[in-house]
């Protein structure tokens, strides 16, 4: 078994850089191994497990949060929090990508969805960075980093799949997942002030900035914060506190998206309608 797990991987590998998809490549290594190993077995074993998991009503949670996080890049509240955030850590060495990241930590906290953070995230940041001459590296760490932080830190669409696999309660999956997530996202930060303070030229503080009282920096912080931190403790609070389930939850979040892109006027009957 030892033996052909050590295959198993190499043949997986192979595969991956022949130009195989990885789920395909996934399906045909275990496939062919499994056979070889279990014979007849397998193929009841695979239908059952499919069968199973196909009919798990948690994941439908899946398509609610993609659901979510679709109406809140639509509504123009990624572009108020982005804008906010800046108003707070752009003097810090490398601070466009340090509220990036900030960004990409509320938006996977609301969302779960990693391309919908990384596709909202990169729209917003990479024209800002790039007018400052930020590292290009640093703006692609910035973004491909924090915007991964959507697969850990809850509510996790990739933690709604696994947990089923794992026979696993979700709800204990966000709640074991969020202080590590958390932890990460710091540590991206240290990691990325350390960097533009010893490079300065990596991260170049902007020199245009303009000076705002600290009640309206407070104004317009609340705006633009509140709307999707009532998002998250609507959705994460009913699933930590056992009032909801994840599926249960999800909804609740999408019913509040919906709410949100009313109140911002920017719902429309239009299939082409956009943020204003």
């Amino acid at each position: 078994m030892e033996l052909a797990a050590f295959l198993m991987f190499l043949a997986l590998l192979a595969l991956i850089f022949l130009g195989i998809h990885i789920a395909f490549a996934l399906f045909g290594v275990g496939l062919v191994f499994g056979i070889f190993i279990y014979g007849d077995a397998l193929i009841w074993q695979f239908v059952g497990r499919v069968e199973s998991l196909a009919s798990n009503y948690i994941l439908a949670a899946v398509p609610l949060f993609v659901f979510m996080g679709s109406l809140l890049e639509r509504s123009g509240i990624a572009e108020r929090l982005f804008d906010a955030i800046q108003i707070w850590v752009r003097r810090l060495p490398g601070g466009l990508a340090v509220g990036t990241i900030i960004m990409c930590i509320i938006f996977a906290a609301s969302t779960g969805v990693v391309g919908a953070t990384e596709t909202v995230v990169g729209l917003l940041a990479i024209p800002a960075m790039m007018k400052y001459n930020y590292d290009k590296g640093l703006i692609a760490g910035s973004i491909c980093s924090g915007g991964s932080l959507g697969t850990i830190i809850p509510p996790s669409v990739v933690l709604i799949v696994m947990g089923p696999l794992a026979d696993v309660s979700i709800g204990w999956l966000f709640a074991g997942s969020m202080i590590p997530g958390l932890i990460m996202a710091l540590l991206y930060i240290i990691y990325t002030i350390g960097l533009c303070t010893l490079r300065p030229e990596a991260g170049p503080r902007p020199e245009d900035e303009v000076q705002m009282p600290l009640g309206q920096k407070l104004v317009i912080t609340a705006k633009a914060l509140l709307p999707p931190l009532m998002l998250i403790i609507a959705v994460l609070g009913s699933i930590l506190a056992g009032v909801a389930s994840p599926t249960e939850a999800a909804a609740i979040g999408s019913a509040g998206a919906v709410i949100l892109a009313l109140t911002y006027g920017s719902l429309t009957l239009s299939s082409s309608g956009r943020r204003s």
